[in-house]
């Protein structure tokens, strides 16, 4: 049975990392062929005792902050693994997830996968109306592969070879660095598909604020590589940036089709789908007036 790497950043994060790594201990896949790199992006927290209790896994540290540092720590440290999946501490693989992509990989060593990624509230409760919000629009996996020739890290896996060919991720980015490998992956030629049984559950951020400080965070990626990116350079546009502030269309109509809510909730979010919109226009606007100058981690 071929070897497959799991590559898990994680800061801080040590009671999610053990559903995370219980999850993967559950695989279909041979657990003996799989080998799951954890790489403490220098927590507070005691990640490596979660680690200790699997098996599987291996504890690596890395000091220098960033996801796309701490993945990059996992790559030099593999072995024989012909596939290498990437996923986040936060996320609950399916049981099949590994097995899936595998089968999907297996008949075409230059591409990738980019899975699906549902989400859940995490309050436990009733979900927020920021819980409702991600669980609507939160991962829209399937688009960023087919559109925009990337995925996620949260469920993205390759082949050793297509690691040899693309490289490293950047590690100038704390946000972007998905798009930007994914980027480098479509210009040398690797094939990416999407995968709706290659699987993970993501945890909904809970709040607006939650909510706002992804959207400063991602728009900060996207203006590192205004110079590298035309699509990211035509996002801030004097053009592009005045239709950000028109109403979300988009997402109105796909809330109007939403049977399951009622109107009042479909209200909420409508609302909340313009203020978040409006709050992305103003970052980018700040961001091309210089008003912002910083990049944010989280």
């Amino acid at each position: 049975m071929e070897r497959v790497a799991v590559i898990i950043p994680v800061y801080n994060d040590a009671s999610r990392l053990d559903l995370c790594l219980r999850a993967l201990s559950e695989q279909s896949y041979p657990q003996s062929s799989l080998t799951v790199y954890v790489v403490d992006n220098n927590s507070t927290e005691d990640i490596m005792s979660v680690v200790k209790n699997y098996g599987f896994a291996k504890y690596l540290l890395e000091e220098c902050p960033g996801s796309y540092s701490a993945r990059n720590q996992a790559l030099s440290n593999l072995t024989d693994e012909e596939y290498v999946g990437f996923t986040d501490s936060d996320c609950i693989p399916s049981q099949d997830w590994v097995a899936n992509a595998v089968n999907k990989l297996r008949c075409h060593p230059l591409s990738a996968v980019g899975g699906r990624i549902t989400v859940f509230p995490a309050s436990g409760g009733a979900p927020s109306t920021a819980e409702q919000y991600e669980m609507l629009f939160g991962f829209p996996q399937k688009t960023y592969v087919e559109s925009d020739k990337f995925a996620v890290t949260a469920n993205l896996f390759t082949t050793r070879q297509v690691i040899a060919l693309v490289g490293d991720f950047s590690t100038e980015l704390y946000s972007g660095g998905d798009a930007e490998y994914g980027n480098r992956m479509f210009q040398a030629g690797v094939t990416l598909r999407f995968a709706e049984d290659v699987l993970v559950e993501h945890p909904a951020r809970t709040s607006i604020k939650q909510l706002t400080r992804k959207i400063r965070r991602t728009a900060g990626g996207c203006y590192q590589q205004r110079n590298s990116n035309p699509t990211m350079a035509n996002s801030f546009s004097w053009t592009s940036l005045a239709k950000g502030f028109l109403p979300p269309v988009k997402a109105w109509v796909h809330l109007s089709k939403a049977s399951q809510l009622t109107i009042l909730t479909r209200l909420k979010l409508g609302l909340l789908a313009l203020l978040l919109k409006y709050s992305k226009s103003t970052i980018k606007l700040a961001y091309r007036l210089q008003l912002i100058n910083t990049f944010d981690r989280f």
